[in-house]
């Protein structure tokens, strides 16, 4: 096993949790998301519970992510946003596909949902790359 730079994938887990806050903002996609849902921002509440929630799985991705491009050599920015890309499409993009064609919610939802994950796994993907 490769060593994790825990602090990289403390401030990874950070950064994506940030990316998540605007991208579900009412200014880019939180509108949208919240029509293709059919529900309200009332709907929903943020709890404690949540949050560290969201920040578990994301310190979890965060650091998997590492162990692989640490194991890939990537140590370029974009030799990292392509690890990054691939871990997406192997694991994001195919098993949220399977659950959309079983549930039959709207495509806004997967690609609102998978879009931001690629941005994610783009991003602490090169940032693990050339601070790991």
């Amino acid at each position: 096993m490769h060593d994790v730079n825990l602090l990289l994938v403390l401030v990874s887990a950070i950064i994506m949790m940030v990316v998540g806050a605007i991208w579900y903002s009412p200014g880019l996609f939180g509108q949208a998301w919240l029509k293709a849902m059919n529900k309200k921002k009332s709907d929903f509440k943020r709890s404690g519970k949540v949050l560290a929630t969201g920040f578990i799985t994301s310190f979890i991705l965060a650091y998997l992510l590492s162990i692989v491009i640490n194991m890939s050599g990537a140590d370029t920015f974009m030799l990292g946003a392509l690890a990054g890309f691939w871990v997406w499409l192997g694991f994001i993009f195919t098993t949220h596909l399977e659950v959309r064609m079983y549930e039959h919610r709207p495509w806004q939802i997967f690609t609102i949902y998978t879009g931001m994950q690629l941005v994610n796994l783009l991003l602490i993907g090169g940032l693990i790359a050339i601070w790991g």
